[in-house]
């Protein structure tokens, strides 16, 4: 009877550990996995100056993940004039808390690029604790899902849709709305900037130029990823294995009371 109480409690254990690992990091998540934004046709830089840019994109890469960590690189890309300028820099990523620090190791931000599992589909979910004099700033879900879904890059995304309060961020006022893939927790749109921008590259946002930007276009916005959808999503996933698992608890409880009961009959 000993051991077969310690099989229940390994078993558990290991449950409760496979359950964490599902529900803290997104399910896609590998090295070389990517997404890549189309920009607007401005930068607007922290001092204050603007940069007229053509063809913008800001992206990053998994480089390698270790544990809870994960070793991205994150980049920007443009021409000017003629020239292109393509400009990447490392950064070192908490997997659980979004955090992410420098080569030194120095916090710079909150990761935006996506939502672990657990938070998808959230009212309210932290976005950045840098902008506002390193206040934290928390989006709040205005819709809690969208039925109609937007084209974006190479796929259809049905997202949740979410907004800041108007900010003052270097001076300009400013109203933070991003769009997230309820099923992969992928950032598809972001209407201005993030912690990356400005901790890595000394960039508030990326601004709209009239004339030359689409009518009704995104400062950021999704243009090619190779994340998908694992297996029906991770809300999926943890539907099916919260129900094997309860299935699988049933069946041990009552071969356990079965056995109790077996072990009193031969008592007597």
């Amino acid at each position: 009877m000993y051991l077969y109480k310690l099989k229940i409690y390994i078993l558990l254990i290991l449950s409760l550990f496979i359950l964490n690992i599902l529900v803290s990091q997104p399910s896609w998540l590998f090295p070389g996995m990517y997404a890549i934004y189309r920009t607007y046709s401005r930068i607007l830089h922290i001092d204050g100056r603007y940069l007229n840019i053509k063809d913008g994109i800001y992206g990053w890469r998994i480089l390698d993940l270790k544990d809870d960590r994960a070793i991205v690189e994150v980049f920007i890309g443009y021409y000017l004039g003629d020239r292109y300028i393509n400009i990447s820099k490392t950064a070192f990523l908490d997997l659980k808390s979004r955090k992410v620090f420098d080569e030194k190791g120095k916090f710079i931000g909150i990761w935006p690029f996506w939502l672990n599992p657990w938070e998808i589909g959230r009212k309210e979910v932290i976005f950045s604790k840098k902008f506002g004099e390193n206040c934290t700033i928390s989006l709040v879900m205005s819709e809690t899902h969208y039925d109609t879904p937007i084209a974006c890059g190479k796929y259809i995304y049905s997202v949740d849709f979410y907004e800041t309060a108007n900010l003052s961020i270097y001076g300009h006022f400013v109203k933070f709305i991003l769009f997230y893939d309820h099923a992969t927790g992928l950032l598809v749109v972001n209407d201005f900037g993030d912690d990356m921008l400005i901790s890595l590259f000394g960039i508030i946002g990326f601004s709209y130029v009239k004339g030359v930007d689409p009518k009704y276009s995104n400062a950021i916005s999704l243009l090619d990823t190779n994340v998908v959808e694992l297996h029906g999503g991770m809300l999926g996933n943890l539907k099916i294995i919260i129900i094997s698992l309860i299935i699988l608890f049933g069946w041990i409880s009552i071969r356990y009371i079965f056995l109790r009961k077996a072990e009193r009959y031969e008592a007597t």
